[in-house]
């Protein structure tokens, strides 16, 4: 903008001031006039100073958050190759104890489906919501009046889906008296159709010794569904 304009506007804008000044009712109000005309002044003389400032602030701005987003990846990628190193590590080991028989799997269905659980909630409900290779916990329901050995088969967030067979809770029962330790994953979903609507669930159990972690375990339990996929 032409220098002449400028100070035209400027002068101008202080002329106005003035005249506002003088039939301003109060001091207060004629500051704020003032300090807004001068406001607008800064900015029209100075606006191309503004417009670099605003547009490398811009820049700086995505410059930091494509450099925030390439952290964020990299951090992500070095977590899933961590990850997968412990997979692989973990099913190497998995191997060996399965070799050595401290580590074996059976396959089993869930009981018991059909009926309510004691608090009133649907078993069928509770299978509807499960997914293949989901972890769940098998519970010794010492409270079951018709059998002392009963095992409840729930999802980690305690939801029951039904039990395991009488007999086979029996087997269970005496081993984990000789030490051994007992978890199941879901193998595979049944029913749920117009032409079987009730759900039925049928899971993998892997019985281990107290010494092998728990990702060695899921290791084996992953590779044994995968082996059945």
């Amino acid at each position: 903008m032409p220098a002449g304009i400028i100070w035209l506007l400027i002068f101008t804008g202080f002329f106005l001031a003035f005249c506002l000044i003088t039939v301003a009712s109060s001091a207060t109000t004629a500051l704020v006039v003032v300090l807004t005309i001068a406001g607008i002044t800064v900015v029209v003389w100075r606006r191309e100073a503004i417009l670099l400032a605003l547009r490398t602030l811009a820049a700086a701005t995505v410059d930091e958050w494509q450099l925030m987003r390439e952290r964020q990846r990299t951090a992500a990628a070095k977590k899933a190759e961590q990850q997968r190193e412990r997979q692989t590590a973990a099913a190497a080991e998995a191997k060996k104890f399965s070799k050595r028989r401290e580590l074996t799997h059976f396959h089993t269905k869930v009981v018991g489906v059909t009926r309510e659980n004691d608090n009133g909630s649907s078993r069928q409900s509770v299978i509807k919501k499960c997914r293949v290779g989901e972890h769940l916990d098998l519970l010794h329901d010492r409270k079951n009046r018709y059998d002392k050995n009963a095992i409840k088969v729930c999802r980690t967030n305690g939801s029951q889906l039904g039990f395991l067979d009488s007999d086979l809770a029996g087997d269970i029962a005496e081993e984990t008296k000789a030490g051994y330790f007992f978890t199941a994953y879901v193998s595979s979903l049944t029913g749920g159709t117009i032409r079987k609507p009730n759900r039925g669930c049928n899971i993998l159990v892997v019985r281990f010794e107290e010494s092998i972690p728990a990702d060695v375990v899921t290791a084996y339990a992953e590779s044994v569904l995968a082996k059945n996929a």
